[in-house]
């Protein structure tokens, strides 16, 4: 079984000040503070300060699915944002255009469309605001951010500039960083002698004239064409574990099965890693297998008939996606032992951090997810988005509702919760609240 979560960034500011936010008392945490090369280390226990919580969401509306009207529909949401009026928009990649809806789920507008002009993309994966207001969306490739105002107006895109050698740079993700743009960009190279394809993936931080400031991290990728060895490092690592907060704040996990958070600063300065005890978490035989199918379905494109997969024998600790900030300045990592073998009417099992990085508590959300479905947090509001994984397959030509010629494939739905209990699951008085 895949359990996927994302993230969109908050719409209220986020205060991550460590002076000016209070939290649980110091001698209730059980955990250690360490310097390590001159970076500080949150080391907590398996064991929360406080007791769990579960919290019962409550729907405030569903766009889509069988029931959905002629504005709502999807072909693979692979986005969203909301802004400071409560409006949502959606990012399809498929269709390559975005959706708009008043906080009550009523359709105002499309915007974007498929093509290589001013304001136009094809395949977009990510949105988030740039400094001055306008939508930037993600094009993997050719690498470029496109811009477009709330009404749909083009604005200038946002390049990175080439490497030291000219090479091109395939843009896997981007983010608002304050005044900066975090990105994630892999350099490909092959070399035709040993048929190694090989691909450099790196996490950094750009200003806004496309230079780069400073390298987070990178994972170096690659395999033989001639007989190709599919890994999941290849496919899922630090990019599908990040997210920028308001203030331009970044986290992200830099190793796929290692429970461990680095906090940076939107300059790219590391300011504290958390991490926290987590026993390994096997996989059955029958995830294994799971994990197995969704890998080939997202490679049906590869050519060599002669490809093997290696499937790891254990979960990563960190979902899919499983990293947020909240606005009172908390920081919700979901875990594998949340999404795995869940039942239907539970969204996820989050570990809840202050903003000093001390484990407070675990939360149970309440509310009707489904295998492959996809989350998103945002203030008071919820997100949950359907046959996530299923859509991504379909879209490239896998994936079981994709090959099943009897069953038609089920649309993709959106379902919006809200709770005003979310803020005081982590325990920080004076923390701005989102009024929605």
């Amino acid at each position: 079984m895949m359990t996927v979560f994302r993230r969109i960034p908050t719409v209220a500011v986020l205060t991550l000040a460590m002076a000016t936010l209070a939290a649980a008392p110091a001698d209730a945490w059980k955990g250690s503070e360490e310097t390590v090369d001159g970076v500080l280390h949150v080391k907590n226990p398996s064991e929360a300060i406080d007791p769990p919580m579960t919290i019962e969401l409550d729907e405030v509306y569903r766009l889509g699915g069988w029931d959905g009207g002629e504005d709502e529909f999807f072909g693979v949401i692979s986005d969203m944002l909301v802004d400071d009026d409560g409006n949502v928009y959606l990012l399809d990649a498929q269709l390559s255009e975005i959706k708009i809806y008043d906080p009550d789920g009523n359709y105002l507008n499309t915007i974007g469309r498929a093509g290589e002009g001013p304001g136009e993309f094809r395949g977009g994966n990510r949105m988030f605001w740039m400094p001055n207001g306008d939508i930037a969306v993600n094009q993997v490739f050719p690498g470029r951010v496109v811009t477009l105002s709330k009404d749909g107006t083009p604005g200038e895109d946002f390049r990175i500039n080439a490497g030291p050698e000219g090479e091109m740079r395939i843009l896997f993700s981007a983010d608002n960083a304050g005044d900066n743009i975090a990105v994630v960009y892999g350099t490909n190279s092959f070399d035709q002698a040993t048929g190694k394809w090989g691909q450099i993936r790196t996490l950094a931080i750009f200003d806004a004239n496309g230079d780069e400031l400073h390298s987070l991290t990178e994972a170096d990728l690659g395999m033989n064409i001639n007989a190709p060895v599919i890994t999941e490092a290849m496919f899922d690592g630090f990019w599908n574990r990040m997210m920028c907060s308001d203030d331009g704040r970044l986290v992200y996990a830099p190793k796929l099965h290692d429970y461990e958070l680095v906090l940076a600063n939107a300059d790219g300065a590391i300011d504290r890693v958390i991490e926290r005890e987590y026993p390994e978490h096997k996989r059955t035989q029958e995830q294994i297998d799971e994990t197995l199918e969704v890998y080939k379905g997202f490679t049906q494109q590869i050519p060599n008939p002669n490809k093997t997969y290696e499937i790891e024998d254990v979960h990563p600790p960190i979902d899919f996606g499983g990293v947020f900030f909240r606005p009172d300045g908390s920081l919700w990592v979901s875990v594998s032992r949340g999404s795995v073998d869940a039942p239907d009417d539970q969204v996820g099992l989050f570990d809840v951090y202050d903003p000093k990085g001390r484990f407070v508590r675990q939360v149970t959300l309440k509310g009707d997810r489904a295998d492959g479905d996809a989350v998103f947090f945002v203030g008071d509001r919820i997100y949950v988005i359907t046959q996530f994984i299923n859509a991504a397959m379909a879209a490239q030509g896998g994936g079981a509702n994709a090959i099943d010629d009897e069953e038609e494939p089920e649309p993709m739905s959106v379902i919006c919760y809200r709770s005003s209990d979310l803020d005081g699951a982590a325990n920080i008085p004076g923390g701005p609240a989102d009024s929605r």
